[in-house]
């Protein structure tokens, strides 16, 4: 009777195993990756026609939407806001690096990047020093889907008291904004579950 058993069994969990998606890899950024975070926001990530540059689309729960340009998935391009899936150009801030985005520093653990970065916006230029400091090496898990992960410290020179704490994924060449700390308080992001857009 076991023996018997034992096949449809086996039929019957075929069909389970083969409705589990895949875990989203670099070539799934041609179509884009979503990540779910906590709250019911969302963020995805696509590959841009610039080379070296990553588009994130950013979803609140609350309607805000906003679109960032990233520099080797990490480093901020351009931020620019939403209103019924178009941009809004008033909103639009542009960061000048000193290099093209592809010969970006790519992050690697105990390195770190110091660059002066102008911006520009409708008010006027400003610029700021960044000191990006990347650490050891770990991992970070969506559900069933774990990847390498570096955290990177972001610091800036105009204010000694704000913090960026991104985390970097090597495997899919992207970041994502997990910590804000400035006076007074700090605000925390958490990343819950990632699916590949086909």
């Amino acid at each position: 009777m076991i023996r018997l058993m034992l096949p449809v069994a086996l039929c019957l969990a075929a069909p389970l195993a083969a409705q589990t998606p895949p875990c989203p890899t670099a070539e799934d950024l041609a179509t884009g990756i979503r990540f779910r975070i906590e709250g019911g926001d969302t963020e995805t990530f696509r590959r841009h026609e610039r080379p070296g540059v990553i588009e994130a689309l950013f979803q609140a729960h609350d309607g805000y939407a906003s679109r960032v340009l990233l520099g080797q998935g990490l480093y901020l391009l351009e931020l620019i806001e939403l209103e019924n899936g178009v941009l809004v150009p008033a909103s639009r801030t542009t960061y000048g690096f000193p290099q093209a985005p592809d010969a970006m520093p790519v992050p690697v653990p105990g390195g770190g990047w110091t660059v002066r970065v102008g911006s520009l916006t409708e008010a006027g230029t400003d610029s700021d020093t960044q000191t990006y400091s990347f650490g050891p090496m770990t991992e970070y898990s969506f559900g069933a889907c774990t990847y390498r992960m570096i955290p990177v410290h972001l610091r800036y020179a105009s204010d000694a008291e704000l913090m960026d704490v991104l985390h970097y994924l090597p495997d899919l060449g992207i970041s994502f904004l997990s910590e804000s700390r400035y006076t007074g308080g700090s605000d925390s992001y958490r990343y819950y579950s990632v699916e590949a857009l086909r």
